[in-house]
């Protein structure tokens, strides 16, 4: 994940939870690892979906949020474990 795999681990944690908006996940993000940007967010975003780790869906108003694909929530470690590893 280059620059962004810190952030990406925190993704993956925050999605762990169900899936968010995207601005409920900048903030969950943001409150399991302090000011995070827009733009470090985004990228890790598009580099976790491009790796089919996550995957685009709805929100409850037609929005856009983000889940982790079925076949990946399943074998995800717990989130302590996706950082330390």
């Amino acid at each position: 994940m280059g620059r962004f795999g810190g952030t990406a681990a925190w993704v993956l944690v925050a999605l762990q939870e169900g899936p968010l908006g995207v601005v409920s996940l900048l903030d969950r993000v943001r409150e399991l690892d302090g000011h995070v940007r827009a733009g470090t967010l985004f990228g890790a975003v598009v580099r976790l979906e491009r790796s089919r780790i996550i995957e685009p869906t709805n929100d409850d108003h037609g929005g856009r949020a983000y889940r982790l694909r079925a076949s990946r929530s399943a074998r995800l470690p717990t989130g302590a474990e996706v950082i330390l590893t």
